[in-house]
């Protein structure tokens, strides 16, 4: 799982979890029509690329904070250059 957005990168790019070889992969699929399982995979990739924009937004924020808490401002006066 990727730190920044939530989700593993495996995840994103396709829609599911990754399979593992201990972990065989479901044997029946129930669908009412032929084409909805496509639906279902673009909803879930839709919702997961929100979240992991929400997460990396949110990292984005945190990491700024971060910055900006030992950050000093200079002053600068004419002629310094």
């Amino acid at each position: 799982i990727h730190s920044s957005t939530g989700i593993s990168p495996y995840q994103l790019a396709f829609g599911r979890r990754q399979r593992h070889p201990f972990n065989p992969p479901a044997t029946t699929f129930v669908f009412s029509k032929p084409h909805d399982y496509w639906t279902q995979m673009i909803q879930y990739r839709n919702a997961a690329l929100k979240q992991a924009k929400q997460h990396i937004i949110h990292q984005q924020e945190q990491s700024k904070i971060r910055f900006d808490k030992n950050r000093t401002h200079p002053n600068f006066v004419l002629g310094d250059l």
